[in-house]
């Protein structure tokens, strides 16, 4: 995610149940204009 340029913004701690277990989740989010500057070349 880091490499298209996508921003680690947290992590949701055992918020999903999978297989009997609880894992994390990690989040990552990029903005609309940040996006659209990193189109211009």
């Amino acid at each position: 995610m880091k490499k298209i340029g996508m921003i680690h913004e947290g992590r949701r701690r055992q918020h999903i149940l999978k297989w009997g277990v609880f894992e994390d989740v990690e989040l990552y989010g990029l903005l609309k204009s940040e996006f659209e500057d990193s189109r211009q070349f």
